[in-house]
């Protein structure tokens, strides 16, 4: 009697224990977000980044085709567009870098020598110290990025030239880039 017992114990603790599964990843399974039109957006033009997108491809194929990488200079707007724009927003913009900052607003640095190699600050002149005036650019999405870009390395690339394109995020306590999907340093 024990060993059927027994054997009914073992039987139902197997029973009882349900199998995980796998589901496979298909394409049909993917949640479907609408694409935005370039109409939708507001002033220039400027699509607004859909926050169900999730990837790089899907966002910059619902841009105007004038608006796509930044290899093209003329179309990127100013720093203070950007900040004016606010969070959303696909854009190219281009700046000055005037100083880095890690973990917030306070910790910004605009002289020498620099200590964060995270994230540089670009604003539209040349020497600009006023916080509300500056835009935070993560250099962390790319190794590349952020071996080229930061000061602590690259002390001369202070007051140069930089274009960015990327969706606009509140990174740092300012109006920056967290995700910089392409770039020139001029």
């Amino acid at each position: 009697m024990r060993k059927l017992i027994y054997v009914f114990l073992v039987l139902l603790t197997f029973a009882s224990c349900e199998k995980g599964y796998v589901v496979e990843n298909n394409e049909d399974d993917k949640p479907q977000t609408e694409p935005v039109e370039p109409s939708d957006a507001e002033d220039n033009n400027l699509p607004k980044v859909d926050s169900a997108t999730k990837d790089k491809d899907s966002v910059i194929n619902t841009l105007p085709k004038d608006t796509l990488p930044v290899n093209n200079k003329n179309d990127t707007c100013s720093v203070s567009l950007a900040i004016e724009k606010g969070t959303g927003w696909m854009l190219g913009v281009k700046g000055y870098i005037v100083g880095d900052c890690t973990k917030s607003s306070s910790y910004a640095e605009f002289t020498s020598p620099f200590t964060h190699t995270q994230s540089v600050l670009i604003a539209d002149k040349k020497g600009e110290t006023d916080i509300r005036k500056v835009m935070s650019v993560c250099l962390s999405s790319s190794i590349y990025l952020k071996r080229e870009i930061n000061l602590v390395d690259n002390p001369a690339n202070y007051n140069r030239k930089l274009y960015v394109h990327g969706p606009t995020v509140k990174y740092l306590g300012f109006i920056g880039m967290k995700e910089v999907w392409d770039y020139i340093l001029e």
